[in-house]
């Protein structure tokens, strides 16, 4: 519900937003939780496989947020609900009730690589919607979402190390996880 009423603060004006990464996790979060509530039912391991990638994703928006964009933010930005609700609460909500909560589970030795997936298929889209010029309002980088993704400004060079490292954080988090988790 919070995820929902983070989300809602987007509308209508600020949709444009929905083009962050940190967005996109909050929607898979808020959707998968919704389908275990309605299936109401033990999660089969291949559910709690899917479950841990979700919270992988969920997890690196809380770091990128802090680490990265918080810096950049004013008082008034930091104390937004949506910011608060979205690249907080949910995300500590999501991690800690799955190292209280979570069940151990057989994980494949591939799956942090799955998981990344989602990340590099976010890093992809990204870059070929510049060709749309779907402006970004008070975004340096605009119309993408992340200076680091502007390889006319910053060269591809710059482009993959910042992938890259995102990408090595996103697997080392899934063996770390499936490490903690695993039966």
């Amino acid at each position: 519900m919070l995820g929902f009423i983070g989300l809602v603060a987007l509308f209508p004006s600020d949709f444009y937003h929905l083009r962050y990464y940190t967005y996109l996790p909050n929607f898979v979060v808020m959707g998968f939780y919704a389908y275990l509530v309605l299936k109401n039912k033990p999660l089969t391991n291949r559910e709690l496989r899917i479950k841990t990638g979700v919270i992988i994703a969920i997890t690196l928006t809380f770091v990128i947020y802090n680490l990265l964009l918080l810096p950049q933010q004013t008082t008034h930005q930091i104390f937004q609900i949506r910011n608060l609700v979205m690249y907080e609460i949910v995300p500590l909500m999501v991690i800690f009730a799955w190292l209280i909560f979570g069940d151990k589970t057989y994980y494949r030795q591939r799956d942090p690589l799955i998981w990344a997936i989602f990340s590099m298929v976010y890093c992809i889209l990204s870059v070929f919607a510049v060709l749309s010029q779907w402006a970004i309002p008070h975004e340096k980088a605009s119309p993408l979402p992340y200076f680091f993704l502007n390889v006319s400004q910053n060269g591809w060079l710059s482009l993959l190390t910042y992938v890259g490292i995102i990408t090595i954080c996103y697997v080392g988090l899934g063996y770390i996880m499936r490490f903690v988790k695993m039966k």
